[in-house]
C-alpha cells in the first residue's frame, strides 16, 4: 500500500526568531517514513539565523517546502492567517499547524492516514478532525501527556475547548473543515485562537479520536509567556464574551463562562479596593465568583471555628 496515494497532508509552519528550535521543528516533519506532501512556512521577518535554517531545509526537501519570508513582521496571528490561507491554496487533504517553537511526533502521517482508511472517510468532501492526544515539554524537561483521548465520548466538546481540557494544537483538521473559517482577530489578542477554534469545530461532522502523541509543546517559550498576565486575561475576557453572545452553547459552558468571567470582574474590583480607588469591597464579585459556601468558609476560618 502506498501511503502517499490515501490522501495528501500539509505542515502549516509559523516561526518568528526561532533560531533554537526551528531545526528540531523541521526535522520533526521529515524523521518520517511516511513524509507530508507539502510544508508551507511563513517566516515573520526572523533577525536572527531562523531564515538560514530554514533555507537549508529548502535546499535538501526543494520539492516539499514552500518558504515565504515576510518583508515585515506581521504578528503572530497574522502571520498564522497567512500560513493557513496558503494551507488552504495548497488543496491538501489534511492540514497540521506547528509553531517554529513545538515539535511533531514520528509517524504522524502514518497515523493519520491510517484513521483514514480504518474510517472509510472521503477526504475530499467530508468534514472532519482527527484528535490525537499531544504533550507539553515544560523548561526542566519534565514531559506532561495531554490526553485527549478519555474524551472521545463526549457531546460537548465546546466545553471542554473553552475551559482549556481540549487541546490537539490543530494537528488534523481535514481542509474542508477550514473553509469559510473567519481568520485569526489578532485585534483581540493571544487569546483570538479560542474563536479560530471553535469556529472550525463546529463545521466539523465528524471527530476522530486516537490515543496517538502526535505533537509536542513547549511551556514558557512562546509568544503568550513573553506577554504580561494582565494582558492575557484581558484578552482571554474579551473573547470569553463573544463566544457567550454569539456562540450556540450548552447550559453547563454558559455557567462555566460566567462564572470565569465574574472572576476577571472580581479581580479587577478589588484591585481597585486594595489600592484605595473603590471604598467599597466588590461583595456581589466576590459571592458570584466563589459562591456563598466559599464565603461562609473564609468567614469561619477568620474568626477561627474553620476546619
Amino acid at each position: 500500500m502506498n501511503d502517499k496515494k490515501i490522501c495528501t497532508h500539509c505542515v502549516l509552519v509559523e516561526t518568528y526568531n526561532h533560531e533554537k528550535y526551528i531545526k528540531i521543528a523541521l526535522e520533526s516533519i521529515f524523521d518520517n517514513e511516511v513524509l507530508p506532501d507539502k510544508v508551507i512556512i511563513c517566516d515573520d521577518c526572523s533577525t536572527d539565523s531562523t531564515w538560514s535554517i530554514i533555507q537549508e531545509f529548502k535546499a535538501k526537501y526543494a520539492d516539499i517546502i514552500d518558504c515565504h519570508r515576510n518583508e515585515r513582521n506581521l504578528g503572530l496571528f497574522q502571520n498564522i492567517n497567512q500560513v493557513y490561507s496558503l494551507g488552504l491554496e495548497s488543496n491538501c487533504d489534511i492540514l497540521t499547524d506547528l509553531a517554529g517553537d513545538d515539535y511533531l511526533k514520528k509517524g504522524l502521517f502514518a497515523e493519520l492516514n491510517k484513521v483514514v482508511v480504518d474510517n472509510n472517510i472521503d477526504v475530499k468532501n467530508d468534514k472532519f478532525i482527527i484528535v490525537t492526544n499531544t504533550e507539553e515539554l515544560y523548561p526542566d524537561g519534565t514531559v506532561k501527556l495531554v490526553d485527549n483521548y478519555q474524551l472521545k465520548n463526549e457531546k460537548d466538546l465546546t466545553y471542554y475547548q473553552i475551559t482549556g481540557k481540549l487541546s490537539y494544537r490543530e494537528v488534523g483538521l481535514s481542509r474542508n473543515v477550514l473553509k469559510g473559517v473567519n481568520p485569526y482577530r489578532y485585534d483581540l489578542g493571544v487569546w483570538a485562537d479560542m474563536l479560530f477554534c471553535l469556529d472550525y469545530e463546529n463545521n466539523c461532522d465528524t471527530f476522530y479520536f486516537i490515543p496517538f502523541v502526535s505533537a509536542g509543546y513547549r511551556i514558557g517559550v512562546g509568544t503568550v509567556s513573553k506577554q504580561k498576565m494582565e494582558k492575557i486575561r484581558e484578552s482571554r475576557y474579551n473573547v470569553e464574551k463573544i463566544v457567550l453572545k454569539n456562540y450556540k452553547l450548552s447550559r453547563k459552558s454558559r455557567l462555566w463562562l460566567k462564572r470565569n468571567m465574574k472572576h476577571y470582574e472580581y479581580d479587577i474590583a478589588r484591585l481597585a479596593f486594595d489600592e484605595g480607588q473603590s471604598k467599597f469591597f466588590p461583595i456581589v464579585l466576590y459571592l458570584q465568583s466563589f459562591g456563598i459556601k466559599h464565603f461562609v468558609k473564609k468567614l469561619l476560618q477568620k474568626i477561627g471555628l474553620g476546619i
